[in-house]
């Protein structure tokens, strides 16, 4: 379970460096191309391995977790167009927010107070860490649908079956989103590339979505759709992390105090389901 922790976090730091590359990339690269070589390079780089796997596919979740996938990726892709990457990795964020409420509506199962109220809390955080101004445009629209989608990848990723194949459900999650972005694309104006637009769509295709999205599969084998969602949380913090140390940008104390609390906000959730199982065992 902490080896998937860690691995989970490491898939967030990753995820977490592409906004600013996006950002950069889609100025040269329409959105929709942009989506479609990104997951299309993904796919073609786990199918030999999910080619080779006799293992059976939970196809229902896997074709499922590819629409949504592809809904989160072109909807904050094209919202980053018109907002900004901190404004947009606070608005992916509130992924954590609609991960109990499509809990709630589709397994029509109450949710724990504990978890209305850990959100709460990563929430404030995620506040005190951007502080994002007020307004909205169509991009922040946008890149708040992408938190929706997103909860719906998470859940349909949830517990897959441990006999099923995790390579085959990626190739096909991977291989629809590009399909379903590669499809409109061809009506949009053709692409331009140049070298940071190269390089950035060689990193978001190979790194931050064949690796990433395979791991992503393997630790939500163990880990439930909130945990997940929380652990995503601080996709913004390593944004800002990564900011601070390549000298873009400084962390002001509220910045600082937000990373705190939502950090919080993880031990206890940590804390509240260790004791819980504990008392299940009992």
């Amino acid at each position: 379970m902490l080896a998937r922790r860690i691995a989970l976090i490491a898939v967030t730091a990753i995820w977490g460096s592409t906004f600013l590359i996006v950002k950069e990339a889609i100025a040269v690269v329409p959105p929709l191309w942009f989506i479609a070589l990104r997951f299309g390079m993904a796919t073609i780089i786990i199918l030999p391995w999910a080619w080779r796997d006799k293992k059976p596919i939970a196809w229902k979740n896997a074709i499922f977790a590819g629409v949504w996938l592809f809904l989160a990726f072109s909807l904050q892709t094209m919202g980053l167009e018109f907002t900004g990457p901190d404004r947009a990795a606070f608005l992916t964020s509130l992924n954590i927010l609609f991960i109990p409420m499509l809990t709630a509506i589709w397994y029509r199962k109450p949710v724990r107070r504990s978890i209305w109220w850990i959100s709460g809390v990563v929430l404030l955080g995620l506040l005190l860490l951007l502080s994002p101004r007020s307004g909205v445009n169509r991009g922040d629209l946008m890149v708040l649908g992408t938190a929706i989608a997103l909860a719906g990848q998470v859940l349909a990723t949830e517990g897959l079956p441990q006999h099923s194949s995790l390579l085959r459900f990626t190739a096909v999650e991977l291989g629809i989103t590009a399909i379903l972005s590669g499809i409109p694309a061809v009506f949009t104006r053709l692409p331009h590339f140049t070298l940071g637009a190269t390089l950035g769509l060689l990193y978001t295709g190979a790194v931050a979505s064949a690796v990433a999205m395979f791991i992503q599969t393997w630790a939500q084998t163990r880990l439930s759709a909130f945990e997940t969602g929380l652990i995503f949380t601080l996709e913004p913090v390593f944004a800002t992390l990564i900011g601070v140390t390549i000298g873009h940008r400084s962390l002001s104390m509220g910045g600082a105090l937000g990373a705190f609390i939502m950090l919080s906000g993880l031990i206890w959730h940590e804390y509240t389901t260790t004791n819980q199982q504990k008392s299940q065992l009992d």
